[in-house]
């Protein structure tokens, strides 16, 4: 074996690469671990709740738009891993208990629920009786500090999933501002940790036509869910009705192929004959054109008003583009929440003064 490398030559007990004095106070400590010792203490990923989409410890984003099925989708997974069975039959699982964080229906709707489900699948309770808890939080103003919290009385192992159904029902935080998203998401993955559990947070997709974006640009809020999160799983419209496209980014796994499922209440069922290309909205070639001078256009505003609040008169002196595109543009941006404005009295006259939103620029 070679020699360690020792790549500085210092006192290691008197350097400072601050120089003297305290360094704001801080108690935190690099705890630096050698490769070899990195080797031997984690000789193995995690194993997979659900395989090719999550492990445990991990968190996953699970993201649709408002009222598509989001909550019926999770019902199933949670059969899926109680019982041991492959999800849509082709992801195995590991079969455990899960937990149910529900921030959005009463109890009984939620009881009623989840029986419609475990009828639809010709399940009796006692073959999923001690394997579901459920916690109910509707009306509750809580936080995830809080959950994080109280996630301390959960055993290490008592349950191998844990959904939060849903994230926007949560109190605390901006959800545009991705300092907020990243202490979210910093909670969520402690309380993976804790657990050791997989960690599923349901989402709400952002505004407007969703078939050409980026897997990692779906889900209301700042950019940095998608990057926080170990898996970002969308489910997208398609064209046909009560089809859906399953796609996700995936941090520990192979990229997941996209495939299709459809709604049949109150199941999603495995869709083996839909083209995962025929999203709902897809564009035309020249609605792509389009499309493109206007994500070019789009760039050129976020770059003008990354140096400060404007005017469309401002813009347009800044961008060389056309009033036309401009106002076009931003009222776009306004519907997506990327930019936002305030009426000033320039001259006598009032004027609105467009704001980037803090995350615009960062993606």
């Amino acid at each position: 074996m070679s020699p360690r490398l020792n790549s500085v030559d210092h006192d290691k007990e008197h350097w400072n690469p601050y120089g003297t004095g305290d360094v704001g106070g801080s108690e935190f400590h690099l705890n630096r671990i050698p490769v070899e010792t990195l080797f031997v203490e984690n000789p193995r990923l995690k194993d997979p709740v659900i395989e090719g989409w999550v492990r445990e410890c991990e968190v996953m984003n699970l993201i649709a738009a408002p009222k598509f099925g989001k909550s019926w989708f999770v019902y199933y997974l949670m059969y899926c891993v109680v019982l041991g069975w492959p999800v849509f039959g082709k992801f195995p699982v590991k079969r455990g208990r899960v937990l149910l964080v529900d921030l959005e229906l009463h109890k009984s709707l939620i009881a009623s629920r989840l029986q419609t489900v475990a009828q639809a699948l010709e399940l009796n309770l006692d073959d999923y009786a001690d394997s579901i808890d459920v916690v109910s939080l509707r009306g509750e103003w809580k936080s995830m500090e809080e959950l994080l919290v109280a996630a301390t009385s959960i055993m290490p192992g008592e349950y191998v999933l844990i959904i939060v159904d849903s994230k926007y029902r949560l109190e605390g935080g901006k959800e545009n501002d991705n300092n907020d998203t990243t202490a979210f998401h910093n909670r969520a993955d402690r309380f993976g940790e804790i657990t050791g559990a997989a960690v599923l947070v349901v989402h709400h997709q952002t505004k407007g036509d969703q078939s050409g974006k980026r897997v990692t640009d779906m889900g209301a809020g700042g950019g940095a869910q998608s990057r926080a999160a170990d898996t970002h799983l969308v489910l997208r419209e398609h064209e046909d009705q009560g089809v859906a496209v399953i796609e996700a980014a995936v941090r520990s796994f192979p990229p997941l192929q996209p495939f299709a499922i459809r709604w049949e209440y109150p199941l999603w069922h495995a869709d083996e004959w839909a083209d995962t290309s025929k999203l709902a909205g897809k564009q035309t070639r020249n609605e792509e054109r389009q499309q493109e001078r206007d994500r070019e256009a789009t760039r050129q505003i976020v770059d003008a008003l990354m140096i400060g609040t404007a005017s469309v008169r401002a813009l347009r002196e800044k961008t060389g583009l056309s009033r036309e595109r401009i106002e076009r543009i931003l009222v776009k941006m306004l519907a997506d929440d990327q930019v936002t404005y305030q009426e000033v009295n320039i001259k006598g006259n009032l004027t609105k003064e467009y704001t980037l939103v803090q995350d615009v620029g960062d993606e």
